[in-house]
C-alpha cells in the first residue's frame, strides 16, 4: 500500500480510538454498550462482517463468546456459545503465546485450522485477526476478527488496530467490574446497617480507646441515650458503672498489649449504667474487630432484667413447692395407715370369697370333665379304619375345633357293592353342634328294607323331614354331601344339602365345583333335592370338607378355589401329607384372626378313583385349641336398642355361637311381649351357622310378626342364599331405620347346667344307637346323671 493510504489508514484508526474513548459508556460501566461500540467500530472500519469478544472462564481451558456482531443484518448478540481448549489445543497455546494471531489463510493457518470444518466453513470465513484481552498482566480473553469472501492480507496498521481495541475492550471489562464491585459494597454496607438498625439486641461500636463510634436504635432504648447524645462519648462516662471503671481500663492494656480478653468473644452477664443513673443486669458479648490497621470493638447487648426476675420468681415457687410436698407426704402416710386398717378389714372377709372361688373351680372341673366325655362319644363316631373298597381309594383328616365338634364324615361298603361317602357339618359348636351330629347318624338311612341301596336325594329327604321335628324349635340345622359311588358303572351321585362345593378335578387337569342340591337339614319341613351324576375315569379325584376350612377367606373367592384345587394335585401318595397341609393353612388363618369363638371344627375327605390304600386321620393324640381368653374390654357384637313399640337388635362385627342363646332369649322375649323385632345386620360381617340356625328359626317360627332384616352385607346375603334360608331371604329390607334409641351391648352368659344337661342328652342318644354303645357308654351315663342328682 502507497505511503500516503497507510497514513490515511493510520488517521483514520486514531480517530476511531479517540472518539470510543469519549464515549460516555465507558464512564457509566456499561459493559455490553462499550463492547458493541468496539466491535461495529472494528467491523466498519476494517470492513470486516463478522467481530467477537470471548473471555476465558475460572482457568484457560475454554472461552465463551460474549459479544458478536454482524456488519450485514447490524445486529448485536450475546451468543453464549463456549469452546474447549481439549478440542482446539493450536488454537489455545497460541492465544496464550502471542501478542496477536494473524491469520491470513485461515483454513490453512496451523493456528486456526482446526475450525475450518463446521465453523470456518459454514460462515464463509477465509481470514481471521485475533487480539488478546489483557488486564492484570493476564490473558483474559480475545477480540476476533472474521473476514467472510476471498482471503486478505492483514496490513500491520490493521493489526495494531485490531490490538488497541482490544485494550479499550479490556478497559471496558475493567470498568464494568470496578462499578460492579462498587455497587456489591455499597449494598453491603447498607445491609449491613440495615441489620444494626433493626437487631433485637442493643450493638455498641467502640475503638480501642473506649470512645463510641456506633449505636443502634435498640441502644438508645436500653440506655436511655440517643445516636447524637453518646456519639464521639466514652463508655465511662455512658454505660459502664464507676466501680469498674478501673477493672474494665486494665483489661483493655492487658489485650492490646497481649491479645488475651478474659471477656472477650463469650457471653457474660455484668451490670450497666441508664443514662438516668439507674443501673441494671445486661448479657454482654464483646467481639474484637480488625479493619486494616484500626482495631474496633462490637458489643452486643440484651437487657436481661426481665429474666432475672423471673428466676428469682421461680426460686421463691420452689421453695413453696417443696413446702407442699412435705405436707403432701405427711397426709399420704396417714392415707397408708388408713389403707393398712382398710386391708385388714378385707382379709377378715376373705374366707368368705376363697370359698366362693373354690365353688367356682369345682364347676370348671365338672365342665371339664363333661368336654371329655362328650369328646369320647364323638370320636366313637368316626369310622375306625378304611374299609375295603374297589376301584377307589380315600385320605380323610378330621381336626375338632374344640374339644367335641359338629364335624362328621363315613365311608361304608354297602352289601350291594356300592360305596357311600359323606361329609356332615352341624350347625355351631361344642356340645350342641355334637348332639346334632349324634341325631343326624342315628336318623340316616342308607338302604331300604329290603337292602337295596338308596339315591342320595332321597336319604336326605327322609333325614330332613324326621331332624325338622327334632329341632327345628332350638334353630338348629346341618349340611350334609352325600354320595353313593358304583364300582360296576363307576357312576359317582351326589346330594348336597346347604353343604360346601364338591371339587372335582378330572385326570386331565380340568376341574368344577359341584354345587349344593338342596337347602340345609332341619330348615324347611317339606323339601326335595336333586342330585350330580357324573362317571368317574382312572385318576379322577373328588376332595369334600367342612366350612371350617376356608374360614378366614371370601366366600367364593379364587384364592379358596386354587387351594382347594391344589391339593388335589400331585403323587396319590402324598395325599394326606397335603390335606395336612390344608389344615395347617387354615389352622395359621385361625390363630392369626384370634376371634372370640375360637377355631371351627375342620373335615377333609379326598377320592381317588384308583386302587390303592386308604387312609384316615383323626388325629387321636391333638391336643384342642383353648376358646380365646376374653380381654379386659372384649368386643361386644351384640347391641340393644328397646322402645315401648319396638326391640331393635344389632349384630357387629362376626356372629358366632357363643352369642346365639342370647340372641334367642332377645327375639323370643320381645315377640312374646307383641313388640316389634328388627334385626339390624347393616354392620355385621359375617355369620356362622349356628348364628344362622337361630336367626332361621326365629323368622320362621314368628311368621305373623313379619321380623325384618335390615341391610345384610353381600358376603352374608350370599350365606342366606348358600344354605336355603328362604324365609330369612324373604325378610331382608336394605331401607335403614333408626333405633329407637342409642343401642347398648349386651352381655352373654353360658349356665353350666345347661350344658351338662346337654352332655347327658348326647350320651343318652349315642347309648340308643346299638347294644355295644350302651356297654360301652353305660358308665358315662350314669356318672352325669349322678352328678346332676348331687348338684340338686
Amino acid at each position: 500500500m502507497p505511503r500516503d493510504a497507510n497514513d490515511r489508514q493510520r488517521e483514520q484508526h486514531y480517530e476511531v480510538l479517540m472518539r470510543l474513548a469519549k464515549s460516555k459508556s465507558w464512564g457509566h460501566g456499561n459493559l455490553q454498550a462499550s463492547l458493541g461500540e468496539v466491535t461495529e467500530a472494528g467491523s466498519h472500519t476494517m470492513g470486516i462482517d463478522r467481530v467477537n469478544v470471548w473471555l476465558f472462564e475460572t482457568n484457560p481451558t475454554r472461552i465463551r463468546c460474549i459479544e458478536h456482531y454482524d456488519r450485514k443484518s447490524g445486529e448485536h448478540a450475546s451468543s453464549g456459545v463456549e469452546i474447549a481448549a481439549a478440542d482446539y489445543p493450536n488454537y489455545f497455546k497460541a492465544l496464550l503465546a502471542e501478542r496477536t494471531i494473524v491469520a491470513d489463510d485461515a483454513h490453512t493457518d496451523p493456528r486456526t485450522r482446526e475450525f475450518s470444518k463446521g465453523y470456518l466453513d459454514v460462515h464463509g470465513i477465509s481470514s481471521m485477526l485475533d487480539a488478546p484481552l489483557h488486564a492484570g498482566g493476564d490473558v483474559i480473553g480475545i477480540v476476533c476478527y472474521e473476514h467472510v469472501g476471498p482471503p486478505r492480507r492483514w496490513t500491520a496498521a490493521e493489526q495494531q488496530f485490531a490490538a488497541s481495541l482490544a485494550d479499550l475492550a479490556a478497559l471496558a471489562i475493567e470498568t464494568s467490574e470496578r462499578k460492579q464491585a462498587e455497587v456489591a459494597a455499597r449494598r453491603s454496607d447498607e445491609r449491613t446497617r440495615a441489620i444494626i438498625t433493626n437487631a433485637l439486641d442493643a450493638i455498641v461500636i467502640a475503638d480501642d480507646n473506649g470512645i463510641v463510634i456506633d449505636w443502634n436504635p435498640r441502644a438508645e432504648h436500653v440506655f436511655g441515650w440517643t445516636y447524637d447524645e453518646v456519639l464521639g462519648k466514652t463508655l465511662y462516662e455512658t454505660v459502664i458503672p464507676e466501680r469498674y471503671h478501673a477493672e474494665h481500663r486494665e483489661g483493655m492494656a492487658n489485650y492490646l498489649a497481649t491479645g488475651v480478653g478474659r471477656i472477650l468473644n463469650r457471653r457474660v452477664e455484668i451490670t450497666a449504667r441508664h443514662k438516668n443513673g439507674r443501673e441494671f443486669p445486661v448479657e454482654l458479648a464483646i467481639s474484637p474487630v480488625k479493619i486494616g490497621d484500626t482495631l474496633i470493638f462490637s458489643a452486643f447487648v440484651r437487657d436481661i432484667t426481665d429474666r432475672i426476675r423471673a428466676e428469682e420468681e421461680v426460686r421463691a415457687l420452689n421453695v413453696e413447692l417443696e413446702d407442699r410436698v412435705k405436707k403432701r407426704t405427711a397426709e399420704l402416710s396417714d392415707a397408708v395407715h388408713e389403707k393398712e386398717a382398710l386391708l385388714q378389714k378385707l382379709q377378715a372377709s376373705s374366707v368368705e370369697l376363697v370359698d366362693r372361688l373354690c365353688e367356682v373351680e369345682r364347676k370348671s372341673a365338672v365342665i371339664r370333665n363333661d368336654l371329655e366325655r362328650a369328646q369320647v362319644i364323638q370320636r366313637a363316631l368316626l369310622p375306625s379304619r378304611p374299609p375295603r373298597l374297589d376301584g377307589v381309594h380315600v385320605d380323610t383328616l378330621y381336626r375338632p375345633g374344640m374339644s367335641v365338634g359338629g364335624d362328621l364324615y363315613d365311608i361304608t361298603a354297602l352289601d350291594d357293592g356300592r360305596i357311600v361317602f359323606y361329609v356332615a357339618d352341624a350347625a355351631g359348636h361344642g356340645v350342641a353342634a355334637a348332639m346334632l351330629s349324634v341325631l343326624f347318624k342315628q336318623r340316616l338311612q342308607m338302604s331300604d328294607d329290603r337292602g337295596r341301596t338308596l339315591a342320595p336325594a332321597q336319604v336326605l329327604r327322609q333325614v330332613n323331614t324326621q331332624i325338622f321335628d327334632d329341632v327345628l324349635s332350638q334353630g338348629l340345622f346341618l349340611t350334609v354331601s352325600y354320595m353313593v359311588f358304583d364300582p360296576t358303572t363307576r357312576e359317582m351321585r351326589l346330594a348336597s344339602a346347604g353343604h360346601t362345593p364338591v371339587v372335582l378335578r378330572r385326570a386331565n387337569g380340568e376341574c368344577v365345583l359341584l354345587e349344593r342340591t338342596g337347602p340345609a337339614l332341619g330348615l324347611v319341613e317339606d323339601t326335595t333335592f336333586t342330585e350330580h351324576r357324573i362317571t368317574l375315569g382312572r385318576g379322577d379325584r373328588m376332595l369334600l370338607y367342612t366350612d371350617g376350612l376356608a374360614d378366614g377367606l371370601e366366600p367364593g373367592a379364587s384364592e379358596t378355589f386354587n387351594l382347594l384345587v391344589s391339593a388335589l394335585t400331585g403323587d396319590a401318595r402324598e395325599g394326606p401329607i397335603r390335606l395336612r397341609r390344608l389344615y395347617d393353612d387354615a389352622e395359621r388363618r385361625a390363630n392369626e384372626a384370634n376371634n372370640e369363638a375360637g377355631r371351627d371344627d375342620v373335615t377333609l375327605l379326598m377320592i381317588e378313583a384308583n386302587d390303592g390304600p386308604s387312609t384316615f386321620d383323626n388325629d387321636e393324640m391333638a391336643v384342642p385349641h383353648p376358646e380365646a381368653v376374653p380381654t379386659d374390654e372384649p368386643r361386644r357384637t351384640l347391641w340393644m336398642a328397646e322402645g315401648e313399640y319396638e326391640t331393635h337388635v344389632a349384630v357387629r362385627g362376626s356372629g358366632t355361637w357363643m352369642q346365639c342363646e342370647t340372641f334367642r332369649r332377645i327375639a323370643q322375649s320381645s315377640l312374646d311381649n307383641g313388640k316389634q323385632l328388627t334385626v339390624d345386620l347393616a354392620e355385621c360381617t359375617h355369620l356362622d351357622s349356628s348364628f344362622l340356625g337361630t336367626l332361621h328359626e326365629m323368622v320362621a317360627n314368628h311368621p305373623e310378626a313379619k321380623t325384618p332384616v335390615r341391610s345384610p352385607c353381600d358376603a352374608v346375603r350370599a350365606l342366606f342364599v348358600e344354605l336355603g334360608l328362604d324365609r330369612v331371604l324373604s325378610a331382608v329390607d336394605d331401607e335403614r331405620v333408626e333405633p329407637p334409641c342409642d343401642p347398648v351391648p349386651v352381655t352373654q352368659e353360658t349356665p353350666v347346667r345347661d350344658s351338662q344337661h346337654r352332655l347327658l342328652r348326647a350320651h343318652e342318644i349315642l347309648s340308643e344307637l346299638s347294644d355295644e354303645n350302651r356297654d360301652q357308654f353305660l358308665g358315662v351315663v350314669e356318672a352325669l346323671r349322678a352328678e346332676l342328682r348331687n348338684e340338686n
